[in-house]
């Protein structure tokens, strides 16, 4: 036991002398810092806006250098956690902020609070309110929201045109429409629940915010209030339902690598999707036909729906780095500048939250769409589930709509395996009431 404890004095002083624990790095010139960030910018529009937003950073700050390493949200999630463990996490990190997925990491002390930097750098005049909104949990903010995004349903304008079909105001107008939609030859809607979390969730959450009101929606996600409701119930049916007449792609709980794909060509005519499927749309379906975008309608004639909202993903920053002020100089540059939102706006195809005015702007039709859409006070603009979802409600979430399909859930015993899921999490105080 001595020689384990001696091993470990020897290995800190060996840390400490290298400047190996905290990430990022000091260089031996004195000012020059290296930035590590890991962010989820992968491929196509969004790798495009942020590789030329650092590179237009680094012009600007010669004294600092940005290392990024793209990796997709389930390969953070698995990395993050032996790499906070192991001393060797970013300076900076770029994925969900949402309680249930980054909570774990807060309680550990591995995420920098950020309330005072919210001060320091003027961000509540500068960015939308869901930026700070959702990263913050009692008196503690503890990133910065990114894009601003809606789950819409994006529907081929043109063949429905041709078809004679409206938009819907009502869940069952809008099994109507499916129906005219699947008799004309048509798959109806071309949206999977796989094994990938964010299918099952921005899905089954899509129908349940349909349905709920923005009260209920609160209650339960905010104050511990009981699922067992009416509106619940209503929701999981009406996905039910759709499942049993056919309406969404043959085995919807094995997908295929992209849900839009039929839609791009044409075999199906909706879509429910965020608008990070802009950019692949403008992309792939060019003049083909025309785009239109509603939001899902209500489950109840006469009640507004609540429309899913995020701050999709957003920026922290590690504790123990020995880089924290030119960390948060970055996320400031990246998220709170005329010149990047312009380069989001842009290249990103995404809607930034930087709210102030931006020059010579040139926005598309289709954000235009959803910019209206997030201002629309005829729509209840309510956080997305998974912003707020506590981890054991977050685990179960992200199987569900695949259960279901498989018959291994049904309405009323989504209802309990839900509730007991939160139960669990106000035991273990890791809701957003209890947090702590």
């Amino acid at each position: 036991m001595k020689k384990i404890c001696l091993f470990f004095v020897f290995l800190t002083l060996f840390c400490t002398m290298t400047g190996f624990a905290g990430g990022g790095q000091q260089g031996s010139q004195g000012n020059s810092i290296t930035l590590t960030v890991w962010d989820e910018y992968a491929d196509n529009e969004m790798r495009d806006a942020i590789e030329q937003i650092t590179k237009l950073f680094m012009e600007k700050n010669p004294g600092i250098k940005v290392e990024r390493v793209a990796k997709t949200t389930t390969v953070m999630l698995n990395t993050l956690r032996p790499a906070f463990m192991g001393g060797d996490a970013p300076d900076i990190i770029e994925t969900e902020v949402g309680i249930g997925y980054i909570g774990p990491f807060i309680r550990a002390n591995y995420i920098m609070d950020l309330t005072e930097a919210w001060k320091t750098y003027g961000w509540d005049s500068k960015l939308a309110a869901a930026s700070k909104q959702i990263p913050t949990v009692g008196n503690m903010t503890y990133g910065v929201g990114h894009e601003l995004e809606a789950m819409s349903c994006y529907y081929n304008k043109t063949k429905f045109a041709e078809l004679g079909l409206k938009i819907p105001t009502t869940a069952a107008e809008m099994t109507d429409m499916l129906q005219k939609i699947k008799d004309a030859g048509y798959l109806p809607l071309t949206n999977y629940m796989t094994e990938e979390w964010s299918s099952n969730m921005n899905t089954v959450g899509t129908f349940m915010y349909g349905f709920m009101s923005k009260e209920e929606i609160e209650s339960c996600m905010n104050n511990d209030g009981p699922w067992n409701l009416p509106s619940v119930k209503n929701a999981i049916s009406c996905l039910e339902d759709w499942l049993a007449k056919g309406f969404f792609p043959r085995n919807p709980e094995v997908g295929g690598d992209n849900a839009a794909d039929a839609f791009y060509q044409e075999q199906a005519l909706v879509v429910i999707t965020g608008n990070w499927s802009i950019g692949g749309i403008e992309r792939v379906v060019g003049n083909k036909f025309e785009t239109g975008i509603f939001s899902f309608p209500s489950g109840t004639a006469g009640r507004k729906a609540s429309q899913v909202n995020f701050c999709g993903s957003g920026y922290m920053i590690n504790n123990q780095s020995k880089n924290r002020e030119a960390a948060l100089k970055y996320v400031d540059f990246v998220l709170a500048s005329p010149e990047t939102a312009k380069i989001w706006y842009e290249v990103g195809k995404v809607i930034p939250p930087y709210t102030g005015n931006i020059s010579g702007l040139k926005v598309s039709p289709l954000t235009q769409l959803v910019q209206q859409s997030l201002n629309d006070s005829a729509i209840n603009n309510t956080a997305g589930i998974n912003m707020w979802l506590p981890p054991s409600a977050f685990e179960f979430f992200s199987h569900a709509g695949q259960r279901i399909i498989m018959k291994r859930l049904n309405h009323d015993s989504f209802i309990n395996e839900l509730q007991q899921a939160y139960d669990t999490d106000r035991t273990a105080k890791a809701t957003r009431a209890t947090f702590n």
